[in-house]
């Protein structure tokens, strides 16, 4: 961020300017990708948003779900952030949205989404049950092991409520 901020405010606004020209002109989004990232602290993710809130049709953003999602089939990988992963990744959108007639908006929601979902709904519970749970320790005794296995089964009874009222009318 402090990268950022050292940037010339006049300096930016024609820095921006240009790498939207650079677009508007050719539609070339590596070229504007280019120049925007002559900016200090500004790599190809953050130029990837800037485009994309410029034309969020067509230009996607350089989010870790997209890169997982469309160029590294769901597995969370190192991800550099380069300009050739953010090609892979503008390439692969470009022929998923084309094919299916969304925007480059849409694939980033849908690879959020999925990314964000457990590998499958076993997993889920598991984790579900696992925080509210407590698991016996390994070695504890089957009777041990018996009463959590109940109490996880157990019916939850909502908390008796008592008012706040004071008794004195």
């Amino acid at each position: 961020m402090s990268l950022v901020s050292s940037n010339n405010p006049n300096l930016v606004a024609d820095t921006v300017r240009e790498a939207l020209g650079v677009y508007r002109d050719g539609g070339n989004v590596a070229a504007a990708l280019q120049v925007l990232t002559r900016l200090k602290g500004i790599g190809p993710a953050t130029a990837s948003l800037l485009l994309a809130v410029h034309d969020p049709t067509r230009v996607i953003f350089f989010s870790d779900e997209a890169f997982y999602w469309l160029c590294r089939s769901g597995r969370k990988a190192p991800i550099k952030y380069n300009a050739k992963e953010y090609q892979e990744l503008r390439t692969k959108a470009q022929e998923l949205a084309e094919r299916l007639d969304v925007s480059a908006t849409d694939l980033e929601k849908v690879a959020y989404v999925l990314m964000k979902q457990p590998d499958n709904m076993a997993e889920a519970s598991m984790n579900a049950s696992a925080k509210t749970t407590p698991t016996p320790a390994k070695g504890a005794s089957a009777t041990k092991r018996k009463a959590a296995r109940e109490l996880e089964s157990a019916p939850k009874e909502p908390p008796v409520r008592r008012s706040k009222r004071s008794k004195a009318c």
